[in-house]
């Protein structure tokens, strides 16, 4: 999302997240996550439960790589405007930047 010009204000893996409301920089978040094996500990953004993450103010959700974290405990206190599902599994024959459309009839 970054690459397409989004401001990436919120990120979270399976051991954490991370927040910043002015925007996180990808770039660094990357190199500190090769490093570290983990984006705990990245100095430009707060510590922030995925729980959190999930009903934080935002434009745009994006769920992804995890199922059913949008539950009827929490959908009731989601903010953002779009929820953008993506595939939790891509087919082995796909690259992951490849998204196929349906053509129109």
């Amino acid at each position: 999302m970054s690459d397409a010009g989004y401001k990436v204000i919120g990120i979270g893996e399976w051991d954490g997240g991370l927040y910043n409301r002015n925007g996180i920089d990808i770039d660094s978040l990357i190199e500190h996550r090769q490093r570290n094996n983990t984006i705990n500990g990245f100095k430009g953004a707060e510590p922030m439960s995925t729980a959190d993450l999930l009903v934080t103010d935002c434009d745009i959700l994006i769920p992804a790589a995890t199922e059913n974290v949008i539950t009827s405990k929490n959908v009731n206190n989601i903010k953002a405007k779009i929820i953008a599902k993506a595939p939790t599994v891509l087919p082995p024959h796909l690259p992951t930047r490849y998204w196929p459309t349906r053509k129109s009839s």
